[in-house]
């Protein structure tokens, strides 16, 4: 595994700006869809996870932003269903109002007969306060994390198919240029507010607790950190 992301073939060179700039949203979604426009191993275990028929995942078409209703990050549709998905690169920016707007967009421009979802794809874990209130309130409303999507993947990596490249390159991509620069944010603030840790053993246990989603960002604003 490498971590040098300038030999991730998602990763886009810009140049010499701040090490821990991340990468554009556009570019994480733009990343996701080439995996599954190519490993149908893959497209089948990412529409498992919203609880969709595999077999559901044949005949997909893929569209990026440009030119979408709604202004969605991308869709996934065939003859069955339409997914919306919008994403996050950063913990806690999930709007309600943007969620609001996207699933009026959603019920009234596309095709009435088939299955719409409105997908977020956020660092967030399910326990975020907001993705607990949306998926009460409308049942067109899902949200997978970007860890969830990297472990079912991950176990897919191990398997012996043409796309296992492909599919490691995209949890990398994933992992260590949007993930663990997110986590080690949170780590900066905490260290900054509350005088540090007193050992590289307490940050790295603290990273660790916070990658398995034994905390969140809305865990740590509500205990009063930025």
């Amino acid at each position: 595994m490498n971590e040098d992301l300038h030999f991730n073939i998602f990763h886009y060179y810009r140049g010499p700006k701040r090490v821990n700039d991340l990468p554009l949203e556009n570019n994480i979604t733009r990343a996701l869809l080439i995996v599954l426009q190519h490993s149908k191993l893959a497209a089948n275990a990412f529409i498992k996870l919203l609880k969709i028929r595999a077999s559901s995942s044949n005949n997909l078409k893929l569209n990026l932003q440009s030119g979408h209703k709604g202004n969605f990050d991308a869709t996934i549709e065939n003859t069955n269903f339409i997914i919306a998905i919008e994403s996050k690169r950063v913990s806690g920016e999930i709007s309600p109002q943007q969620i609001k707007r996207h699933l009026e967009i959603l019920k009234s421009s596309y095709e009435q007969g088939k299955r719409k979802i409105l997908l977020v794809i956020s660092p967030d874990s399910d326990n975020n306060p907001i993705v607990v209130e949306q998926k009460l309130r409308s049942h067109l409303f899902r949200h997978l994390s970007w860890k969830s999507i990297c472990d079912v993947f991950n176990h897919l990596s191990k398997q012996k198919d043409s796309t296992e490249f492909l599919i490691k390159q995209f949890t990398d991509f994933i992992e260590y240029g949007l993930l663990k620069r997110d986590y080690a944010g949170v780590i900066h603030r905490f260290n900054w507010r509350k005088g540090g840790f007193t050992s590289i053993e307490d940050a790295n246990k603290f990273l660790d607790s916070i990658f398995d989603e034994k905390w969140n960002y809305y865990n740590l604003r509500n205990k009063g950190f930025p």
